[in-house]
């Protein structure tokens, strides 16, 4: 018994791959456009429904706009007034020996008796040992500055212990200097000394004569 064939016929209307993302479809001609609505209460069968308003969220601030919080800082150092340790050393040593030696010369040997009477060559050896501790300060990066004599001014780095009240000037001058100015050459700081000041005095203004009475008519 032979079977008969059957002839496969291609199938119609197939979509093509041009079709699917491009030009809509057949039907969706025959259905129409899709209405859209703006608002669900505009729907039939929607009336009287509240639709709660969407409100903005405001954006979250962000670390970054966070204000930044001040780490504590570390306690500042003084500044060193120090040279090398070699010439600190060297200049320290010769500063002893010679506060030594002017020890020695303005008091009497072995006692802390002033000496009763000093000759020429004690005299000149005072003023060759206190030059040298002038000069031994220097080396140490330390200047002594006396302003005896000068105006006085707000920016001067003295303490004034006290201003006396003096007749006849016209401005403020350090009148002596108890204890020196000192100036750290290394940093540029000032130790301020203690000076007494004169300053001009004061006048008291004039009183006004007193008035005449009105002349009588």
């Amino acid at each position: 018994m032979s079977k008969k064939t059957k002839k496969r016929t291609p199938m119609k209307n197939k979509p093509s791959a041009k079709n699917r993302g491009g030009a809509k479809p057949p039907y969706a001609a025959a259905l129409g456009e899709i209405p859209i609505f703006a608002n669900p209460a505009d729907m039939p069968g929607f009336a009287g429904i509240p639709i709660a308003p969407i409100v903005p969220q405001s954006p979250q601030p962000s670390q970054s706009s966070q204000p930044h919080q001040s780490q504590p800082q570390p306690p500042q150092q003084q500044p060193d007034v120090r040279p090398d340790e070699n010439i600190f050393v060297k200049a320290m040593r010769d500063l002893a020996v010679a506060a030594w030696k002017l020890k020695g010369i303005a008091f009497k040997p072995g006692t802390d008796e002033p000496a009763a009477t000093l000759d020429a060559k004690q005299l000149a050896d005072i003023g060759f040992y206190t030059e040298r501790l002038h000069n031994l300060l220097g080396t140490l990066g330390v200047t002594m500055q006396d302003f005896t004599g000068q105006p006085f001014h707000a920016g001067m780095p003295v303490k004034v212990i006290s201003a006396k009240p003096t007749p006849g000037l016209t401005e403020e001058v350090v009148f002596q200097t108890l204890t020196p100015t000192l100036k750290f050459e290394r940093t540029g700081e000032f130790y301020p000394g203690n000076v007494i000041t004169l300053k001009p005095q004061e006048t008291e203004a004039p009183e006004p004569p007193p008035a005449e009475p009105p002349a009588a008519v």
